[in-house]
């Protein structure tokens, strides 16, 4: 009867989060959105009513909510079946990778996550961790590079791109044992490492450069 979304601010899956509510609403539902003013939330208001219709908005706090009148279903079906697949896996970097909206660097290969990757030392050895995988560029990267490592570990706040990473590294994995953590690694590591990396730069959550986290 009643479902809640917090779209982010990458626009495709954001709309593809509000598509996907509308369908879990029962008939004579309601679908409510909540957004942060300098997140798009006047954006995701607008989205919310093309699928929706007319909403009522409170704005407060610098965030804005939205909510529907009771829906059965989404005003336009084609439009919200074209959103919902707007999320999609997709192939990035003339194949190499597999990634979707909303991970981090998604549609191309980060030039600070290059950077590191092609300065690697190619003696790292023993048993390793990624810190903050994303769909697991950096992780290949150092597989490639580093014939010595024993066995790898990728850590990532973030399930959506810790499965993509599962996809992308699945030939490396007959070779080398792999571990795929849903883990925030802020809360400190179960364990430790002869070798770690990690994407530079380090950002919090509102986009503020961290450089403390590295």
């Amino acid at each position: 009867p009643l479902v809640l979304v917090l779209p982010p601010r990458q626009r495709e899956e954001a709309r593809a989060l509000l598509a996907t509510a509308l369908g879990y609403l029962a008939p004579g539902g309601r679908l409510v959105l909540a957004a942060r003013n300098d997140e798009g939330a006047r954006t995701h208001e607008d989205d919310l009513s093309r699928l929706a219709g007319a909403v009522s908005v409170l704005s407060k706090y610098k965030c804005r909510v939205a909510w529907t009148a009771p829906l059965d279903g989404p005003l336009d079906p084609a439009l919200a079946a074209g959103w919902r697949a707007l999320d999609a896996p997709r192939a990035i970097a003339d194949g190499r990778f597999v990634s979707r909206p909303g991970v981090f660097a998604w549609d191309r290969l980060d030039a600070g996550s290059a950077l590191l990757a092609a300065h690697l030392p190619a003696d790292l050895a023993g048993e390793a961790a990624d810190l903050g995988a994303g769909y697991g560029h950096l992780a290949a990267a150092l597989l490639e590079r580093c014939p010595r490592i024993a066995r790898l570990d990728l850590y990532e706040a973030e399930a959506r791109a810790l499965e993509l990473a599962r996809t992308n590294l699945a030939a490396q994995a007959q070779r080398v044992p792999l571990g795929f953590h849903w883990h925030d690694v802020g809360v400190g590591l179960p364990r430790g490492y002869d070798a770690i990396v990690s994407n530079p730069p380090f950002h919090a959550h509102d986009r503020d450069a961290r450089p403390d986290l590295g």
